[in-house]
């Protein structure tokens, strides 16, 4: 009588492990679920800051972060479908000598523009990018003139002009030439 009993628990045990595997897949939400889910995404932790998701034209999501890793200072954009699943040739890694930061994201015909930061030697630099759908860095410029200069928000105007706030930040002692030029 005991082995029939065992045989009923291993079958339960065992249904429920299939149950229990089964939902776990990478795959498994559904369109109901699609309003809001939590995602964790295979890069580490410890050194990243997430600083910005959008809603992509598609319906997925780009999310934009910063590596603060010491030895990689950089950005890093996620894209994901519009259940959250993450396309297998991201994440995307844009980083220069130095490190850059990106602090606001939109989406744009050619890709994504990221308006940030990028430090070179005791100064830091307004800093853009464009990157396209699959990551390619198709245009990125530096600002100088002030001694700290941040571009933390962009925002598109329905004229196609871009909108930057941030912040500059000048010592008297800084030279550095015209606010806006590029470098």
């Amino acid at each position: 009588m005991n082995t029939h009993k065992g045989r009923h628990i291993f079958w339960i045990v065992f249904s429920g492990m299939i149950c229990l595997i089964s939902a776990c897949n990478d795959y498994s939400v559904s369109k109901e679920q699609a309003e809001s889910f939590l995602k964790y995404y295979a890069i580490d932790v410890e050194n990243h800051t997430g600083t910005e998701v959008i809603q992509t034209s598609d319906g997925g999501y780009a999310i934009l972060c910063n590596d603060e890793n010491p030895d990689q200072n950089g950005i890093f954009v996620i894209i994901t479908d519009e259940f959250g699943r993450q396309k297998t040739d991201s994440p995307y890694f844009i980083g220069t000598p130095g490190g850059v930061h990106g602090y606001s994201m939109i989406e744009i015909d050619d890709g994504y523009l990221i308006a940030g930061s990028s430090a070179a030697g005791d100064s830091i630099k307004g800093y853009l990018v464009v990157i396209s759908s699959d990551g390619t860095i198709l245009r990125e410029k530096n600002y100088i003139g002030y001694k700290e200069l941040e571009f933390r928000n962009v925002y598109e105007a329905t004229d196609g002009n871009l909108i930057l706030t941030g912040y500059g930040k000048n010592d008297p002692s800084y030279r550095g030439g015209n606010p806006f030029q590029d470098h």
